[in-house]
C-alpha cells in the first residue's frame, strides 16, 4: 500500500513539475526564431582569436533597458574565450538579474547586439550576444586593450504568453529588453533613437 502511494505521489509531483516547466508553442517559437536567427556558429564565436566573419550573423538587436552585465574575452598573452555571461530577465516583473561576481560592463540603451546563438528551455529564451566590433566602455576608456563583449540573456517568458499562440504578444514582449533587427544597417538607424552611451571601434587591439 506504501509503495502504491509513494508511487502516485511520484507520478503527481512529475505532472505537476511539466505542468510548471510548460514549454514554449510552436507557432511562438517559429516566430522566435525568425526574429532573433541565430548566427551560423564557428570558433570566430567562441574566441576571440580571429574576428568572426559578419556574413555569419543572421539577425541582430538594439538594447532597449541598461543594467545587462557583459564581458569581454578572456586574456593572457592574447585573446582567448569569450565569457557569455548569464543575464537572466522575468518579462512579467520586469526583473533583471545578473550572474554575481563583479561584471566588467552593462550594456547600454542603444547598444547594438549580434545573436550569436538561440535556445529553448521549458518557457524561457536563451539568447547568446557577441557585439559586432571592438566594445570601448566609458568607464574602461583607459584601458589599453578591448574586445568584443559578450553575454547570455534568458529571458523567462509568463506561461500563458509562451504557450499561446499569439507570437506577436511575445516578440511585443521580448522587444522592449531586446528589439531584433533582419541586419545591422537597420538596427543602426533605430539606435540612435535610444540613448546610447557607449562606443564601438572596429578592429581588435
Amino acid at each position: 500500500m506504501k509503495k502504491l502511494v509513494m508511487a502516485a505521489i511520484v507520478v503527481l509531483a512529475f505532472a505537476i513539475s511539466v505542468q510548471a516547466q510548460a514549454g514554449i508553442s510552436e507557432t511562438v517559437w517559429q516566430a522566435i526564431e525568425q526574429a532573433y536567427e541565430p548566427a551560423v556558429w564557428s570558433e570566430q564565436l567562441k574566441s576571440a582569436h580571429k574576428d568572426p566573419d559578419p556574413a555569419n550573423f543572421r539577425s541582430y538587436v538594439v538594447v532597449m533597458v541598461g543594467g545587462m552585465a557583459a564581458e569581454r574575452a578572456e586574456r593572457f598573452i592574447s585573446w582567448g574565450n569569450y565569457d557569455y555571461r548569464s543575464v537572466t530577465i522575468d518579462a512579467a516583473r520586469g526583473e533583471i538579474k545578473n550572474r554575481r561576481g563583479k561584471a566588467y560592463t552593462y550594456l547600454q540603451p542603444g547598444n547594438v547586439m549580434a545573436v550569436a546563438g538561440l535556445k529553448k528551455y521549458g518557457n524561457t529564451v536563451s539568447i547568446k550576444l557577441i557585439s559586432p566590433d571592438v566594445y570601448i566602455p566609458l568607464n574602461r576608456a583607459e584601458d589599453k586593450k578591448f574586445s568584443r563583449v559578450t553575454n547570455t540573456v534568458r529571458m523567462k517568458l509568463p506561461k500563458e504568453a509562451a504557450d499561446s499562440n499569439d507570437p506577436n504578444q511575445v516578440i511585443s514582449m521580448m522587444s522592449q529588453y531586446l528589439k531584433p533587427f533582419q541586419n545591422i544597417q537597420s538596427a543602426q538607424r533605430f539606435a540612435p533613437s535610444v540613448s546610447q552611451t557607449a562606443t564601438a571601434t572596429s578592429k581588435i587591439p
